[in-house]
């Protein structure tokens, strides 16, 4: 999912002229977006930047920065593009993140990103649900509250739309483990804070057993929520309670099903 997502927000930027010269892949993992990002610029300077890169190699077309994103050493008015592909699906808090792209950003700069939205992972959420009451997959914010997240954080013009996947798994241990191998950590405060036992590992396993039909694979749910926005924003500032937001990007809102942007 994280290279099919990756090619569909590759493919976004046929539909926008820029021609930047400092490129800033946003949770740049292994580096792998780099590649098709300098054929398309090549021109243009490659900055990745993870907190903790994966498989980087040293032929890359990109210099590597291990960095927080929520602290980008980077200059103000330095970047005009910045590729971010699902990295903001595990912050907890995003509009840190969203307000030093918005920091980064010089004008005309844009900033493109893939996230996922509440709908995700959702058997699984109600799989649990039938076993206890704690928190098994945290609240994404939803495409409205996102593109609020987005203006308040100083970018301009945001435009938001979605789609809907479904991943199949033969065992849901299967699940568990990509959710592992791509770092995904469950930092809700109602989080189970004790071990699974046997017999709660049983009646989760019975509840999925449930969602599927017989010799079936278990599907998966994932919304994935796609945006865009340009810098020249107003900058954010401390305090400020008032928020801006083009008619154009405003979507049908759903409930936000706990997700707290504090």
């Amino acid at each position: 999912m994280h290279r099919q997502l990756r090619e569909e927000l590759l493919a976004r930027l046929d539909y926008v002229a820029i021609k930047p010269a400092l490129i800033l892949d946003l949770g740049a993992g292994g580096g792998e977006a780099c590649p098709a990002l300098a054929q398309r610029y090549p021109d243009a300077r490659l900055l990745a930047v993870d907190h903790a890169p994966s498989a980087w190699h040293d032929d890359a077309p990109a210099s590597l920065l291990r960095a927080d994103a929520q602290q980008l050493p980077l200059p103000d008015n330095s970047v005009d593009l910045v590729f971010c592909n699902l990295l903001l699906a595990y912050c907890r808090n995003p509009v840190p993140v969203l307000t030093e792209v918005n920091r980064v950003l010089r004008k005309p700069g844009l900033f493109l990103f893939s996230t996922l939205g509440p709908d995700s992972f959702n058997q699984w959420r109600q799989a649990w649900a039938t076993v206890d009451a704690h928190t098994h997959v945290v609240p994404f914010p939803d495409m409205h509250d996102l593109g609020d997240l987005v203006v308040r954080a100083g970018l301009a013009e945001p435009v938001l739309d979605r789609d809907s996947f479904t991943v199949t798994y033969t065992r849901p241990e299967d699940f568990v483990a990509d959710l592992r191998a791509v770092g995904s950590v469950n930092w809700s405060k109602t989080r189970q804070p004790g071990l699974t036992g046997r017999g709660t590992r049983d009646r989760l396993l019975a509840a999925v057993a449930a969602q599927r039909e017989a010799d079936s694979p278990w599907p998966v749910s994932l919304e994935v929520i796609w945006g865009q926005a340009w810098a020249g924003g107003a900058k954010a500032s401390a305090g400020a309670t008032d928020t801006e937001i083009p008619l154009t990007a405003i979507r049908p809102r759903r409930p936000a099903e706990g997700f707290d942007p504090s």
